[in-house]
């Protein structure tokens, strides 16, 4: 783009500074995407002339794969955010075309010569000072814990967590989200190389010492451009004082980068959902637990969103703590019948104390998707929780979720990339994206996808499953496999293992394929063992009765794996049967 920095782009009541890379409205800041602005540019850029979708596609995603459809949910955000005609012309079986009069105004340079001065037009030169408002997003990296107690770990990185959730309400700044960030957990810390390699205007470091009932906090808001303290505090007060300091954090941030706080703003930022400082305690804890994945770790978060709703029974938030941990528990681990059960209950819970809660509303959607298959009313849910919080990216993820299960791939797409853009290091957001891709039966797509997700971590097991199926549809069995075995010795479920027997029975090895449908028959009749997973190894062996039978069980256990009835390449052998139909019409789906 050209001399990226020195111009802005008027147009109507608008005006869209490069340099800042902010549009406002009568100078009043409108939200954008990153994406979205970059189309609007491109397209000011290139005004009066039709721009191809191609030309559009590589200059605001390079070096990316992506859908036509990103391209149209774009536009489509611009048009409602513009004026619906007013601006964007659609030049059909070509592209798009800027039609309003704008006016290029460029900011005076001093290395730049007179000519060149005046040819673009001047503006105002403002200098730029530390803490002006070019600062519109911002990275909170794990609090160190300093205390030299590894259990109180859960402290640092909650403080860290409720800042992230607390800035998180502010439209006008971007916030890093938690996946991002924890990343960093345990490194050394270089603000400046983590802030340029997260592409942040502004990082927050913070330290967090515990002596007694005393928290010595000490933080520092660095500028990523040239490495400037902004902003410096250390905090001595009592334990029970926590709130105050994470209300004290985030309010001195949000004035330093000088951010005009809407009302509403004003009383999110220093809202609470607890006045019990135990009961925050133990909220604490359970986050720290449940972002841990495992079996032992999701039940231990139970245990402690259990200890502070018994302090305080009007926590909601710990109740929608409680929903997501039974919805991680939910098949992989226990029957999803009971864990989804215990979920939609939690949530109700929480969304009765607080309708306005929107990670409630996030889980209840899920539970409406994954365990009573309403499909209207998911929709309703994840939407809402995308308006209450529209940079969750969790909301984006779960939406993006949803539409995949419909078949409505471009959509899907769209959308885990907005939830990519708000957690671009999310490895399971990574991973979903691949897994949209490989329903739709772009499967080089998917494995560049899953290659570059595994670059991240090796060792994420989901992006090895993830693989596993991909190097199935195309053949290449001995790398399935592998990628599979991969998975199981990262952490064994009946559902890895079910995929795995299904690779070795539509790749010969069948003598393999009924050693492990043995393995989870006698694991069943001790734990949870997921029907899909044992249904999918008899489709591969091709015996569609056997198949039927356990989906029938599936459906029965309330198996959160048949949301993928209607899209999953490993049952398309049995498409043609109308039992297939019957099920996926119990389950409110259609043929795609």
């Amino acid at each position: 783009m050209s001399q990226p920095g020195k111009h802005f782009y008027e147009f109507g009541s608008f005006r869209l500074d490069v340099a800042e890379r902010i549009l406002l409205r009568d100078d009043k800041p409108v939200s954008l995407t990153p994406k979205a602005f970059a189309t609007l540019l491109f397209l000011l850029q290139k005004t009066g002339h039709v721009v191809t979708k191609d030309e559009l596609m590589k200059e605001v995603w390079p070096e990316t794969y992506v859908e036509e459809g990103n391209l149209a949910q774009n536009i489509f955000t611009l048009r409602k955010v513009l004026g619906e005609g007013q601006y964007i012309e659609t030049v059909p079986r070509r592209g798009y075309r800027f039609i309003a009069a704008v006016r290029e105004v460029g900011q005076l340079d001093p290395e730049a010569s007179l000519e060149q001065s005046v040819g673009a037009g001047l503006a105002e030169k403002k200098p730029v000072h530390p803490g002006s408002d070019r600062l519109n997003s911002l990275a909170v990296l794990p609090f160190v814990n300093q205390s030299g107690d590894p259990e109180l770990e859960y402290l640092s990185d909650g403080i860290t967590e409720s800042i992230i959730n607390s800035l998180s309400q502010l439209e006008k700044l971007r916030v890093m989200s938690r996946s991002s960030v924890f990343r960093y957990n345990g490194k050394e810390l270089d603000a400046q190389q983590i802030g340029r390699e997260l592409g942040v205007d502004a990082v927050l470091v913070g330290r967090v010492h515990s002596l007694g009932q005393r928290l010595v906090i000490s933080t520092e808001l660095v500028d990523v451009a040239n490495g400037w303290q902004l902003l410096g505090e250390n905090y001595d007060r009592e334990s029970k004082d926590i709130f105050e300091i994470q209300v004290g954090i985030a309010k001195q941030i949000s004035a330093k980068l000088q951010i005009k706080l809407t009302r509403d703003e004003e009383r999110r930022l220093v809202e609470r959902y607890t006045y019990n400082t135990d009961a925050y305690q133990a909220y604490l804890k359970g986050r720290y637990f449940w972002s841990k994945y495992t079996r032992a770790g999701l039940e231990k978060a139970i245990d402690f969103f259990r200890q502070a709703i018994d302090l305080d029974p009007t926590y909601a938030l710990a109740y929608a703590g409680m929903a997501d941990s039974y919805f991680r528990l939910a098949t992989n681990w226990l029957p999803p019948k009971e864990a989804l059960a215990k979920a939609k209950a939690a949530a109700m819970m929480a969304l009765e104390i607080d309708e306005l809660l929107a990670e409630a509303h996030a889980s209840l959607g899920v539970v409406k998707m994954r365990y009573e298959w309403d499909w209207p009313s998911a929709e309703r849910e994840l939407k809402r929780a995308i308006e209450l919080k529209s940079n969750a990216p969790s909301a984006h993820h779960r939406y993006a979720i949803y539409l995949q299960s419909l078949g409505r791939f471009d959509e899907s797409l769209a959308e885990m990339r907005v939830a990519g853009e708000l957690d671009p290091l999310s490895l399971q957001i990574n991973v979903s994206l691949a897994a949209t891709l490989w329903m739709k039966r772009q499967y080089d797509t998917a494995e560049r996808q899953l290659v570059n997700t595994l670059a991240m971590d090796p060792d994420f097991a989901g992006a090895h499953v993830m693989l596993g199926l991909v190097y199935e549809q195309t053949g290449n069995f001995p790398k399935a496999i592998a990628e599979l075995d991969e998975a199981n010795r990262l952490g064994e479920t009946s559902i890895t293992l079910g995929f795995l027997g299904r690779v070795c029975a539509v790749s010969g090895e069948k003598h393999k394929a009924h050693e492990i449908l043995a393995t989870l028959e006698a694991q069943a009749k001790e734990r949870y063992v997921s029907a899909y997973s044992v249904a999918l190894i008899h489709a591969g062996l091709g015996d569609p009765d056997s198949a039927f039978g356990w989906l029938e069980k599936a459906y029965d256990e309330r198996d959160e794996n048949l949301a993928w009835l209607a899209i999953d390449p490993r049952l398309d052998s049995l498409r043609a049967d109308l039992r297939l139909d019957e099920l996926m019409r119990r389950i409110g789906l259609q043929p795609v």
